[in-house]
């Protein structure tokens, strides 16, 4: 009987460890095993969830305007230092309305997206008719014009700007500065010229307000996860024309809205911008959480921004060559903006030169407050948290050729600047946790029970054993005694009683001893 006790003990003793060995292999491939079923279904495709999501983007978007209200004009146009004041910010919800959408064989998907804003009046601090002091662009854009014309060209702009009545600086509201206004200067333009001048209407976002920004053909992840949401071609064109050499005018990475799963903190995450006609790239900037979700903050680098001196992969943005590079922190955009003598920089001139922030009173730079940054839920590559910020800025240059800009102090000046994005509410935790969180957590939660059971049933047995061993060594001891008694009884065959302490003495025997179980169970 202590032999089928040791066969059972020893069966029990492989099952526990089975158990343990199959949790310890499903605890090092379980990620994997989530890894392929997130690649098999996180691709774009007409019925697919992930396109749901992506057509109808639960995180709920927003655009904020800041404004720099000029306090001093007369003094700028005097050559004095500008100051300004921060207003703001008007808030407009954002509506992205995906039209157009067409599935490719080869593994792309076109579309555009056109996108709606509406003034949130309770969250503005303000009202899009207050009123704004600032540089008056169309009659800078008009004076850049001509930079490069003959004398001619040059007093007949420069009657123009007498007939116009037009300024350095103009006072309008933040609807007419966003949206757009009838502009005198331009309309005697437009109607002089129309091929040059098209509209008579200015706003720094005229026409963006329910319209899109190209059509897209970007790549579905159905034949390689790594390579969801990235751009084939933007408007027709995989390459641009708007940077002097070809390395500036590619397109990498995705419009900035979807991004692929797996993402590392080694990782450099590629975005296109159609406000900047550039790509850019984000690194790895720290560990965030957000409604209990584990994030990957991503953030352009300084070196992004930095001048061509500081980093030489840099001198593709001086434009129209290097000789007209701009220092660190700004971006001449001009090319990609009909000519006006734009510049865009990070808010308050963040990772600019000393030379340029201290230019002009009211500007401080705060990283936390003024950086473009995202964060990512690294298993699934869903953005958590965007927030894309961007700074208009207006290249204020000296010009003897025009009476209200020959005493001025050359300035990159501060228009507005831009906060477009979302923070992800419960509604898009949730769909993270029923879809991939929970699944894991729970997952994990089935692996350490399976391990804890089989640790459990190789410890109770190992208990169960050790306790029987030292029963039947009692036990065996107990039955010596009885034996010496009963050859004693026995040696008297005139003692009646003999046979039944032999058989007493067995019963007694065969009650106490666990050995005589009949299977390993009981």
């Amino acid at each position: 009987m202590a032999s089928k006790h040791k066969v059972c003990s020893i069966v029990w003793i492989i099952i526990g460890i089975l158990l343990a060995i199959l949790a310890l292999i499903l605890y090092f491939t379980f990620m994997q095993i989530v890894r392929l079923l997130i690649s098999q279904n996180l691709f774009l495709s007409p019925n697919s969830e992930s396109f749901k999501t992506w057509e109808n983007p639960p995180l709920p978007l927003k655009i904020s305007f800041y404004f720099f209200n000029v306090t001093n004009p007369d003094e700028i146009i005097h050559g004095g230092k500008p100051r300004v004041e921060q207003v703001g910010p008007y808030i407009y919800h954002e509506l992205r309305i995906a039209k157009d959408v067409d599935f490719h064989y080869n593994g792309s998907m076109s579309f555009r997206q056109p996108r709606v804003y509406t003034f949130d009046p309770e969250a503005t601090n303000g009202s899009v008719t207050d009123r704004i002091t600032t540089l008056n662009a169309p009659f800078l854009t008009v004076v850049a014009l001509t930079r490069f014309q003959s004398e001619g060209i040059i007093q007949f702009v420069n009657d123009l700007l007498l007939i116009s009545g037009e300024h350095l600086f103009y006072n309008h509201t933040v609807d007419e500065i966003l949206w757009g206004y009838p502009d005198d200067l331009l309309k005697l333009l437009h109607d002089l010229a129309p091929a040059l001048m098209p509209s008579a209407d200015f706003g720094f976002f005229i026409g963006k307000n329910n319209s899109d920004d190209g059509l897209y053909n970007i790549l579905t992840g159905e034949k390689n996860i790594s390579e969801l949401g990235k751009i084939h071609f933007w408007n027709g064109q995989t390459i641009l024309n708007f940077w002097p050499i070809s390395y500036g005018n590619m397109i990498n990475g995705t419009d900035g809205s979807i991004y692929a799963p797996f993402i590392e903190k080694t990782h450099t995450i590629y975005f296109f911008t159609t406000d900047l006609c550039r790509s850019l790239y984000a690194i790895y900037q720290k560990d965030v959480e957000l409604l209990g979700v584990k994030l990957y903050r991503f953030s352009p680098p300084s070196g992004v921004f930095a001048n061509h001196h500081v980093n030489p992969d840099n001198i593709v943005w001086c434009t129209p060559n290097e000789d007209h590079c701009l220092g660190s922190g700004l971006l001449n955009i001009s090319t990609c903006q009909r000519g006006a003598p734009v510049i865009s920089s990070s808010p308050h001139f963040l990772y600019a030169e000393e030379s340029t922030i201290n230019a002009i009173d009211g500007i401080k730079p705060v990283q936390e407050l003024h950086q473009t940054v995202v964060d990512l839920e690294p298993l699934s590559g869903i953005p958590f948290r965007v927030h894309k910020r961007l700074q208009i800025n207006i290249d204020l240059q000296r010009n003897s050729n025009f009476t209200s800009l020959s005493n001025l102090t050359n300035v990159v000046f501060p228009i507005l600047w831009v906060e477009e994005g979302a923070v992800a509410n419960q509604t898009v935790a949730d769909l993270y946790n029923n879809q991939i969180g929970d699944a894991i957590y729970y997952g994990y939660i089935a692996i350490y029970l399976l391990l804890a059971i089989g640790l459990l049933i190789v410890l109770i047995v190992i208990i169960i054993f050790i306790v029987k061993n030292r029963q039947d060594v009692k036990y065996q001891r107990l039955g010596g005694d009885s034996e010496i008694t009963i050859v004693r009884t026995a040696d008297s065959e005139k003692d009646p009683i003999g046979d039944s302490e032999i058989r007493t003495a067995r019963s007694a025997d065969s009650q106490n001893d666990p050995t005589a179980s009949s299977n390993c169970v009981s």
